[in-house]
């Protein structure tokens, strides 16, 4: 008996809703999509400074070549972008802990990527 009134509840709460689904008005909305535009003034895209370090131990920085850890932290002093330090697989964890506290000294942001031998 309780089963039978349950049932017919639910089946009216269902007819009412259908109702109001039938009767209600659905009105689109319309948004501006974003457009792509050209840049405006030509100045320099932010870019990270990419700075290698190789297996034997050397720190290689794209313009100037190799240098020692005095001179990276000169180039990193003295530069405003972020670095993005790419590391081989094998070279020594000093090195790069190094290179690390080097930059955050400096107050630049830094990331290490590791370079897998390739197959």
């Amino acid at each position: 008996m309780r089963g039978m009134l349950i049932l017919r509840l639910v089946d009216i709460t269902l007819l009412l809703l259908l109702s109001l689904m039938a009767a209600a008005t659905i009105e689109p909305e319309y948004a501006e999509l974003p457009v792509s535009r050209e840049m405006e003034s030509a100045g320099q895209v932010a870019r990270p400074l990419r700075i290698a370090i190789t297996a034997a131990g050397e720190i290689l920085v794209p313009e100037t070549g190799a240098a020692t850890l005095p001179e990276l932290e000169s180039l990193l002093a003295g530069n405003a972008m972020a670095v993005e330090f790419i590391a081989d697989r094998s070279a020594p964890a000093t090195l790069l802990s190094a290179c690390h506290r080097a930059a955050r000294s400096a107050g630049r942001p830094a990331v290490f990527l590791i370079k897998r031998p390739s197959p």
